[in-house]
């Protein structure tokens, strides 16, 4: 788990700090203040050297990621000035430190192709300037830094990440960009059943949908889908279950598969019935603990921060397990909401809405 993290120069964020995070992190704010870009920031961290997470980052905000030119990194610098450095390091519970440092390289010529008049098959050659994206990352542990960069290879098929390396942190991150893929949510159950750990996410899915009785995976059309028991003579596709019971199960899923690392969640609450979120927030919690998972959420609903404060509940290994901070914008450090702080849980709610 980490205990501390910084980000400087990434997205709207140009200088913040966490401090004394804790297994289960909430994150309020208004409209606008970076709560989303925190979430992303730490994504990009825990990546480590795989620059291609920065791309899938682009991908997740519906960003141009096909306006192949010199800009096409801008969005991911404070200012969107793509000159400066960003820099995002942590401390974990062990005292590890780690730090990583993501820049765009000198401009180069390249031949691109593109369907001439924006349409059909035919593909004429033309001149163009691209600027790689790099990052080099550093741990205590390591004589020298990992050095990566996202390059344009035409003759590849785009855009390549020079080196696959493994991060030594399991990390898994939900945007507010839709439900998590089916696939992902497929792959994830296919694990949980061979491990035979599913009892703890069909009890998480009776929470927000009580009919539910059990849940399986299956390919009748060639692809892997997961399907919910509902006491009906037939199985259902989860692809037509609501939205918050496919995003509850994306993010319980990711918890037992990603064991010992940390599970990132934007606007938690999204799809959730508020009278659901305390027994959510509980297993959710129970989970973490099971699989020593960190959670770091956003939300913007009182309800779901009252939901967390009843839920999460101190005890002898975790201590106070839930830490809550509200970002303001141009400040460098949150404000802490630890529990034994909040002079009054309806002032605070006050806040928060």
């Amino acid at each position: 788990m980490l205990r501390s993290f910084s980000v400087r120069n990434f997205r709207c964020l140009e200088d913040l700090e966490l401090h004394n995070l804790a297994r289960v992190n909430l994150v309020v704010g208004d409209n606008d203040v970076g709560k989303t870009a925190l979430l992303e920031a730490l994504y990009a961290h825990l990546s480590q050297a795989n620059v291609l997470f920065l791309l899938n980052l682009k991908t997740l905000r519906r960003s141009r990621i096909f306006a192949l030119d010199e800009t096409i990194w801008q969005d991911l610098f404070f200012g969107l000035d793509d000159s400066k450095e960003i820099h995002v390091s942590s401390v974990d519970a062990n005292g590890m430190e780690r730090s990583s440092k993501i820049t765009v390289g000198p401009s180069a010529q390249i031949a691109l192709t593109v369907p001439p008049g924006g349409q059909g098959f035919d593909r004429l050659p033309r001149p163009g300037f691209f600027r790689p994206l790099r990052v080099e990352y550093r741990d205590a542990g390591m004589q020298e830094p990992l050095q990566n960069e996202l390059a344009l290879e035409p003759d590849k098929g785009g855009l390549v990440q020079k080196h696959q390396l493994n991060p030594d942190l399991r990390a898994y991150y939900f945007s507010t960009a839709g439900p998590p893929e089916s696939q992902s949510v497929a792959s994830h159950l296919s694990q949980l059943l061979i491990a035979k750990q599913r009892t703890l996410l069909v009890r998480l899915a009776k929470v927000i949908d009580e009919r539910i009785q059990d849940l399986s995976v299956a390919s009748p059309k060639g692809v892997t889908e997961v399907f919910v028991d509902l006491g009906e003579p037939q199985l259902l596709p989860l692809t037509l279950m609501g939205s918050g019971v496919v995003r509850a199960l994306g993010i319980a899923s990711a918890i037992p598969v990603h064991a010992g690392g940390i599970v990132l969640v934007d606007e938690i609450e999204d799809g959730i019935y508020y009278k659901r979120l305390n027994e959510l927030w509980s297993g959710i919690y129970e989970m973490s603990k099971t699989f020593d998972v960190q959670i770091v959420a956003s939300t913007h609903s009182a309800e779901c921060v009252r939901a967390a404060i009843e839920a999460v509940v101190p005890d002898l290994h975790d201590g106070d397990p839930l830490h809550v901070y509200r970002l303001d914008r141009g400040q460098r450090l949150p404000v802490p909401y630890e529990r034994e702080s909040l002079e009054s849980v309806k002032e605070f709610l006050a806040e928060v809405r």
